[in-house]
């Protein structure tokens, strides 16, 4: 809320005074470590740090920067208390104290609220980095007190004004990243949230280590696994959005419509299909036994048919006589013409966009070579993703469920039944 209400922001925080204190060590240690850990690994000694459990020497220190300007460093002998407290702007206890908030108010003083447990927020916060990394890269750490006062000083002043200016103007992009990431946040992300961001950042061209670093620095725990991500990479890599396809075939011809595109699929029609549970499942009372059910299981006994449909309806099943796979052959002389013929007879000029699957028979030579010759256009379809055939997807599921339970006397009458069932089928279906 603090964030949303300051989003727009910009001009506003050159007239805002950002203060705090910090205390720097003798050794730069002051005996307390900061860590980030994931859940559950609160007992990993890796985040085990050694040190000693007597105070650490060192000095407190305040400051103040505003847009322009800074003030100059104070010494705070001991720890802050209330006598000490001045001008702050974070929740500290002296900050709040009603000593302080009596103080400023007697002398005008505007406070500016500040959001509870947001350290982070404030630029002040990246002045104390900045002073540190320099008593970090001395070349003869201070040994007393008196050494290590005279260069916080010397830190404190080496810091370009230019850089405080910088911390300020960069609250407007900070405040506006908090509100966005609380957004996130309160968002029920499912499985395409996450694939569409992780899409993303594989057009920006980052690795998959990359990618899940910044998953993880946004959303935690909820990302999906490595694995996941690896594979996702994998599909995009392989060119899984045919979406991409249907628009090329729009952008070069705007009159296309779905309404002329067929799809096909071969698939196996058994004499005997088992009921799935959803259809073998009966209602019985509390008081009533339970039924005994015989698991049956398909018969041997089968025929493949290929299948081609369009929106209009059911175009040609055309069953495999004589052999139990679909070769070239066939194909592009028993299988293909049936159809062109169908569909030619219905409408002489009509165009053909086949969409079919990335089988050795569709994909031959021979094959795209028959097409060429008869004016029929191909609609690509991308590797190892058979859900995207509306045909296997959808409507041979829905027709094979109608026949499950039926016992057929050979392949042919299961064949016919099956084209009766897909001529039953709703067009709209």
């Amino acid at each position: 809320m603090w964030c949303k209400q300051r989003s727009l922001w910009d001009q506003e925080w050159n007239s805002i005074v950002f203060s705090d204190e910090s205390r720097f060590c003798l050794g730069m240690h002051d005996g307390r470590a900061r860590v980030r850990r994931r859940r559950g690994e609160r007992r990993n000694p890796q985040f085990f740090v050694e040190r000693h459990v007597h105070h650490t020497v060192g000095v407190m220190v305040w400051v103040a920067i505003a847009y322009g300007s800074r003030s100059p460093l104070i010494f705070i002998r001991g720890n802050m208390n209330v006598q000490h407290s001045t001008f702050q702007q974070d929740n500290a206890r002296p900050h709040v104290a009603r000593v302080t908030i009596d103080f400023l108010q007697h002398n005008d003083v505007t406070l500016l609220p500040w959001s509870p447990r947001s350290p982070d927020l404030s630029p002040i916060e990246h002045v104390w980095d900045m002073m540190g990394r320099r008593l970090l890269n001395l070349q003869g750490p201070p040994q007393t007190l008196e050494a290590l006062r005279e260069e916080v000083v010397v830190a404190w002043n080496e810091i370009p004004q230019e850089d405080i200016d910088h911390l300020i103007r960069s609250m407007l992009r900070r405040v506006g990243e908090c509100v966005a990431h609380q957004v996130i946040r309160k968002m029920e992300l499912n499985r395409e949230h996450f694939r569409a961001i992780i899409y993303y950042n594989f057009q920006r061209h980052l690795s998959q280590q990359e990618c899940l670093a910044e998953l993880l620095s946004v959303f935690g725990n909820e990302v999906p696994h490595q694995s996941t991500i690896s594979r996702w990479y994998g599909e995009f890599k392989r060119g899984r959005e045919n979406v991409d396809a249907v628009r090329k075939l729009i952008i070069e011809d705007r009159h296309v419509t779905y309404r002329e595109i067929e799809a096909s699929d071969e698939s196996w029609i058994y004499c005997y299909e088992p009921e799935n549970k959803r259809q073998s499942a009966v209602w019985v009372f509390q008081v009533e036994e339970m039924p005994t059910k015989v698991i049956r299981s398909r018969s041997l006994s089968k025929k493949m048919v290929a299948t081609f449909v369009s929106k209009a309806g059911h175009i040609a099943t055309i069953p495999l006589n004589g052999q139990k796979t679909v070769t070239v052959d066939w194909y592009t002389t028993t299988c293909l013409p049936k159809v062109i013929t169908e569909l030619r007879n219905i409408i002489p000029e009509r165009r053909i966009i086949l969409h079919q699957d990335n089988a050795s028979s569709h994909t031959a030579q021979k094959t795209r070579q028959y097409f060429t010759e008869e004016n029929v256009e191909l609609l690509d379809h991308p590797p190892y993703s058979p859900d995207l055939n509306p045909y296997g997807f959808c409507t041979f599921p829905k027709i094979t469920n109608r026949l499950r339970g039926q016992r057929f006397q050979s392949p042919e009458e299961a064949v016919d039944a099956f084209k009766n069932a897909v001529l039953d089928l709703p067009a709209n279906e």
